[in-house]
């Protein structure tokens, strides 16, 4: 329908991502961008059996307020929307710092690393690049318009270039009797997400899990900076924080541009009966394809 309008080399590029089954990464980056609101504590569901720390959180956004809950143990973190156990489940492993994307539904999995997700990432500028280059303003609108059902019409659009700036206050709050510091994260000098921020000692978590969530939220750093704009073509907003720049981890956070408010409620630990969260067994490894 287009081909006679946009080049046929551009045409035929986007007609293979069209084909490429993105659908995994939507549900990925959808699901990842979620731990941008519960900042890398990781608000979803596990195994309690397995647990060596439950966390669970009050959410409030559009859809109204519900309760979720984390459960870390083993070195591993595993994401699971707990009204949605046949669902999409991510499971953080910090010992290989790399995220598994679980489909319960079809029983399969397959993985993600930093290498992935920086792979995917430089296809999406180069996607971006040839069409800027080579299609002209009324081109890319019908570009946008084939991108629009996989939620990949960001790609015509140019690279974000806003910055994030972390701004760590001496204001001290309690949330759920835990005393955590006020931190402002702007993008563009905008005020875009608040937090409170505890520290290892005022949480009284286990060392292992401290650790393990620190890791994690490195890596939804590297996300967010590899990333950033394919996660807003699918909805979602990671911003890039470095946890040392923010020294701790968020247990109250408010999205400003989402409207989203995340707060803990409480925060237990049980023995580590079984090793943490696992690969579920019989389940079948798949590879997540590239963008073209």
């Amino acid at each position: 329908m287009y081909s006679s309008v946009i080049p046929p080399a551009i045409s035929d590029t986007i007609t293979s991502i069209q084909s490429t089954g993105i659908e995994a990464y939507q549900r990925f980056m959808k699901a990842f961008g979620k731990l941008a609101v519960p900042v890398f504590l990781s608000a979803l569901l596990s195994s309690p059996g397995h647990a060596a720390t439950l966390a669970e959180f009050r959410v409030t956004d559009a859809q109204g307020r519900y309760t979720q809950a984390a459960y870390i143990g083993g070195g591993r973190v595993s994401l699971q929307n707990q009204d949605d156990p046949s669902g999409t489940e991510l499971l953080y492993d910090s010992r290989k710092d790399n995220v598994f994307l679980i489909e319960h539904a079809d029983r399969t999995y397959s993985e993600l690393d930093r290498t992935t997700i920086k792979s995917l990432a430089e296809q999406a500028a180069g996607v971006r690049e040839t069409i800027s280059g080579n299609t002209t303003p009324e081109q890319q609108q019908q570009i946008a318009g084939m991108l629009e059902s996989i939620g990949l019409q960001g790609l015509v659009k140019p690279a974000d270039q806003s910055r994030s700036r972390v701004v760590r206050t001496s204001e001290i709050r309690n949330v759920s009797g835990h005393a955590c510091n006020v931190v402002r994260v702007f993008r563009n000098d905008q005020l875009n997400t608040v937090m409170c921020v505890a520290r290892r000692d005022a949480l009284k978590l286990p060392d292992a899990d401290y650790q393990v969530l620190e890791s994690m939220l490195s890596f939804g750093s590297y996300v967010a900076g590899h990333a950033s704009d394919i996660l807003g073509d699918f909805g979602a907003t990671l911003p890039k924080i470095d946890p040392a720049e923010i020294d701790g981890l968020p247990i109250a956070v408010t999205d400003l541009d989402d409207g989203v408010t995340v707060v803990l409620q409480r925060l237990l630990h049980a023995p580590d009966g079984a090793g943490g969260p696992v690969l579920p067994n019989g389940y079948s490894r798949t590879t997540l394809p590239g963008l073209w």
